[in-house]
């Protein structure tokens, strides 16, 4: 009886929750214009919205039994991950060995970052037709870093969890909207189901959740040299305007730079929690920081900068943890560090000294047809500007999303902003999924035991607030993050593992 009651209760305040929920959302769709007279699909998804609320209603009644049927796709996903891992996998590893596989994994790392820039030089979010190809192709390199880590026949895994429930929706819901509304990005939903999914699969059946973060990381380290050298040759560096570096705008790089400062902060609390100290590492990792640091800072992005300062003060707590450690290396460890300061402030001063001169003595100073140059002044100008887009994405919502984004004054200008980007690409509902996931992932960094994944969460919610980081496959934080997040998937999968 005493369940029976309390059946009743759960049921009952689920149920008023929903309606409560569904007039809500009436009230307001009706007078925020969100379904206009005459819209391709209004009175479609009108009638959708109605029976997919009495189905939830109904689902109540006979004790979620049809809700708990959601777990059927994921073992059709995962049937389909194990044929084609187990047929592709193991041709593979009797061709190639193991230690080539893995410098192959992180060679395509490598290549989606830097193909990164190349769709910013044409435009990260005017592709029109050719988008999809990029969309497409970032998911057969994803394809092939799951097959490169196959080791053995593939086993089911237990993703039978709220966060499984949520990451499918978000991405059910993302090919629901792409089949009514074509997008610039489509087959994002399709991608991030199929190969990223297939993907996680391996990697946790292979046990390296833990280690492929590192990885991709490293895959995004070793663009930095060619990414330093190609802006002190080429991408001049101009008094009074702020820096792109080697993409078209200043808001790419300083996602760029943001990302390889966790990855070297990342090295850097290795090094401080292993028993020897190595010289050459410490030495190039704190290179690679001060570099990252000196582009980050030349952007003036505000949104990357405020997450740089949070991902700091993470990567200080997690120091806390190894005190002894970092203790017992003692003077050693200091004079790297001190080494390793000197040679990054003359890099840096060098860096910034050749990138004003060194184009224009080489003869091929570089400019792109599609840069937008910023002036000192619009770091005054970007909080009025970002209130007047957030005004203007939260006219134009609607129910089954966009192709593109805004236009204004003739150009095509993002959200500044995760939730309002997502509505616009996918429709008002993908906030639903969107929220939960975010909700869950800074959930789990309570116990979180690794430092790159607690800092590419916290850098990823901050940016996706103030910037716009929420653009698939354009910038280095976001496919970090989406790639990252795979480690929850797994019940019963133990965090920091």
């Amino acid at each position: 009886m005493e369940n029976v009651n309390k059946w009743v209760k759960k049921g009952a305040w689920v149920l008023a929750g929903i309606f409560i929920s569904a007039a809500i959302g009436i009230l307001w769709v009706k007078k925020s214009g969100l379904i206009r007279e005459g819209e391709p699909f209004a009175g479609f998804m009108t009638r959708a919205l109605t029976v997919f609320l009495v189905y939830l209603s109904v689902s109540i009644f006979w004790r979620g039994k049809i809700v708990r049927h959601w777990y059927m796709l994921v073992e059709i996903l995962q049937n389909f991950y194990i044929e084609v891992g187990d047929a592709l996998g193991k041709k593979l590893s009797e061709k190639i060995t193991l230690q080539i596989r893995e410098k192959m994994r992180t060679a395509c790392f490598t290549l989606m970052f830097l193909l990164m820039i190349v769709m910013d030089v044409k435009s990260r979010n005017q592709f029109k037709a050719e988008s999809k190809f990029w969309v497409v192709l970032f998911g057969i390199l994803i394809f092939t870093t799951g097959i490169l880590s196959w080791r053995e026949p593939l086993q089911k895994r237990k993703w039978k969890s709220n966060f499984t429930a949520i990451w499918l929706l978000l991405w059910s819901m993302v090919c629901v909207s792409d089949l009514l509304v074509r997008k610039s990005f489509s087959y994002t939903g399709y991608v991030m189901l199929l190969c990223v999914g297939f993907s996680f699969f391996i990697w946790q059946n292979t046990g390296e959740t833990k280690t492929i973060i590192r990885t991709i990381l490293l895959g995004l380290e070793w663009t930095l040299p060619l990414v330093a050298v190609y802006c002190v040759c080429f991408r001049a560096k101009t008094p009074g305007i702020l820096y792109n570096g080697c993409f078209t705008n200043r808001e790419s790089m300083a996602l760029y730079s943001l990302t390889l400062f966790i990855a070297f902060l990342g090295n850097f609390h290795e090094i401080f929690g292993e028993k020897k100290v190595k010289t050459v590492q410490t030495i190039a990792f704190g290179v690679g920081l001060s570099l990252s640091c000196y582009y980050l800072y030349y952007t003036k992005v505000s949104g990357c900068l405020l997450a740089a300062f949070a991902v700091a003060v993470v990567w200080l707590i997690f120091q806390r943890k190894q005190i002894k450690s970092i203790l017992q290396k003692g003077r050693k460890l200091i004079v790297l560090l001190g080494t390793s300061v000197v040679l990054s402030l003359g890099l840096v001063v060098l860096v910034n000294a050749g990138s004003k001169v060194l184009p224009e003595k080489i003869g091929y100073p570089v400019s792109y047809a599609k840069e937008v140059e910023e002036s000192d002044t619009a770091v005054e100008r970007e909080w009025e500007e970002k209130k007047n887009i957030w005004k203007e994405y939260s006219r134009e919502c609607n129910l089954i999303g966009n192709k593109d984004a805004l236009k204004k004054s003739g150009k095509t200008k993002d959200a500044s902003n995760g939730f309002l980007q997502m509505m616009q690409r996918y429709g008002f509902f993908i906030i639903i999924p969107y929220v939960f996931l975010l909700i869950c992932c800074v959930w789990k960094i309570r116990k979180e035991k690794e430092f790159e994944v607690v800092a590419v969460i916290v850098a990823f919610v901050i940016t996706m607030l103030l910037q716009n980081v929420e653009i698939p496959f354009t910038n280095g934080l976001w496919l970090v993050f989406y790639l990252m997040i795979g480690r929850f998937l797994e019940k019963n999968l133990e965090v920091g593992s």
